[in-house]
């Protein structure tokens, strides 16, 4: 196998050459012309009369989303991106997913990648897409999407751990289920992993049994969950519901909803020592009846809402109750889900969930000006050296370590206090670990704004003292200047003029 340190990164920046595209006749001009004169060019020096073909990882696509070239752009994302491309308010037009060939410059080697082009041109006849051959093989294309078969000791009964707790007792459930599923035939398998207290198997399975998939999850203590990381967009037509009692086992809440026959139902998963169940967004309402009775964050006008996006709202007195701030928030116009409230010192911070952006940034109060800004989970800045290797390594390597969690752990510090009610949160992990984010970037802000106010205090004084010194040092120069005149006075003074000098009488003999 290859080390991956003598890969080519992906993107080219920085002086530092990437991979470059090996057939150019694979792509055309939406009017049909070939791409010839479009040349391969550095992600980092992107511009309006940029023009050519960029290998760009999502975090540049993301700085980039608002750019529109004069010419044809075309950045080039690893892999199948297209939901993550269109989170970016990028328009589904300009997306195309395909496989192209590409050039290793260290490896010198050749290779196709899975990679997904985004049109950055202002003018739609400038976009670029795959070109179609004369003499086309045809090849059936059925998406697939990456998930998990998977079974933890701590999550499952002593009786599933010890039916199911083997790759070869999850091996045979797998086959079991898809062949149940009639989809034996387009499912790809792979090797199972077995560590101490947990087995998983990986496994492609076609996008439209993804449901059929997760309605299982939780049977006999062995969940189903996608392939995915913390920074991907929310999975269409599902909203996932944090439960009230993480103790619960998943079979146990599997049970409940097939006993109670709930509507809509897709299953649940059990992550960082809490329970989720998945719902059908059109049964949503029926869900949060059924598993969160009697919560006082729901009411006629919000409980049927999807949390598509997650907001913190400043401003609030310290003390005020979820009510006033849903009452508030309505009579503004706007309807949200108040996820947790979080009391300082003098004021409050309030964590809501809505299907909707506010009508404005800003609502005036009695009390205050209320600030509304997204709360967005940004990626951590790691090394050069690291985002090399991870933007080099192949496509089909990505999500092959199944022992990670689905999602991030939620800090202790997120957690609601003792002295109020514990209630199933709305937050899904992300969401959790984005508040909780925000929370420590807000105290290290004030930390840091305490130190500037302290070094413009102590530079008031400094230069305080400084005008004393000066203005001392002038007075001493100017008596030092008084008396320097008053001794060049003196020493200039008119001369005295001296008695004239006296004759010596003399008398003759005689006289």
């Amino acid at each position: 196998m290859r080390q991956t340190s003598n890969r080519s990164p992906w993107e080219t920046r920085n002086g530092r050459s990437g991979l470059s595209l090996a057939v150019l006749e694979e792509f055309q001009m939406a009017s049909g012309e070939p791409c010839s004169h479009l040349e391969v060019i550095s992600c980092d020096r992107l511009h309006q009369n940029s023009e050519g073909f960029s290998f760009a990882n999502i975090a540049t696509v993301k700085e980039l989303a608002s750019l529109r070239s004069h010419g044809a752009l075309v950045l080039i994302v690893k892999g199948y991106a297209r939901k993550k491309v269109q989170a970016l308010a990028f328009e589904p037009g300009r997306i195309v997913e395909c496989i192209i060939s590409v050039r290793d410059p260290l490896q010198t080697s050749y290779e196709s990648r899975a990679c997904t082009l985004v049109n950055m041109a202002s003018d739609s006849s400038l976009f670029v897409e795959k070109a179609e051959g004369e003499q086309e093989i045809q090849i059936d294309q059925n998406p697939k999407m990456t998930m998990f078969c998977e079974i933890r000791q701590t999550d499952a009964t002593e009786q599933d751990w010890r039916a199911y707790g083997s790759s070869h007792a999850i091996d045979t459930y797998v086959m079991e289920v898809i062949k149940s599923l009639e989809k034996d035939q387009q499912v790809v398998l792979h090797k199972t992993m077995e560590k101490p207290g947990y087995v998983a198997k990986k496994l492609q399975v076609p996008e439209e049994s993804r449901d059929d998939l997760y309605r299982l999850s939780g049977r006999s203590s062995v969940q189903f969950r996608p392939a995915r990381t913390a920074y991907d967009p929310a999975e269409d037509g599902i909203e996932i519901l944090r439960l009230p009692a993480p103790d619960l086992k998943i079979k146990d809440v599997f049970e409940q909803a097939s006993q109670g026959k709930l509507e809509g139902f897709l299953g649940v998963f059990a992550s960082q020592h809490s329970v989720y169940a998945r719902v059908h967004p059109q049964h949503l309402a029926k869900a949060r009846r059924f598993w969160m009775p009697g919560d006082t964050r729901f009411n006629e006008q919000n409980i049927h809402m999807q949390c598509k996006l997650h907001f913190r709202v400043q401003g609030f007195p310290a003390g005020i109750h979820i009510d006033q701030v849903h009452e508030a928030l309505r009579q503004a116009k706007w309807n949200v889900i108040v996820q947790r409230v979080l009391h300082m010192s003098d004021l409050a911070v309030a964590f809501v969930a809505s299907d909707s952006a506010p009508p404005s940034p800003r609502i005036l109060t009695s009390v205050a000006t209320l600030h509304i800004d997204e709360a967005v989970r940004r990626p951590r800045a790691i090394s050069q050296s690291t985002s090399t290797a991870q933007a080099s390594t192949p496509q089909s390597s990505q999500g092959s370590s199944s022992a990670s969690p689905a999602f991030p752990a939620v800090p202790r510090s997120f957690q609601p206090s003792k002295s109020q009610p514990v209630q199933g949160s709305l937050m899904t992990p992300i969401a959790a670990n984005i508040s909780s984010r925000v929370d420590s970037l807000e105290q290290q802000l004030a930390r840091v704004t305490n130190e500037l106010e302290t070094v413009k205090t102590e530079q008031k004084n400094t230069s305080a003292r400084l005008d004393d010194i000066a203005k001392s040092q002038d007075r001493g120069f100017s008596q030092l200047m008084n008396a320097i005149m008053e001794l060049k006075n003196e020493s200039s003074s008119p001369a005295i003029p001296s008695p004239p000098p006296k004759v010596q009488k003399l008398t003759g003999k005689g006289s």
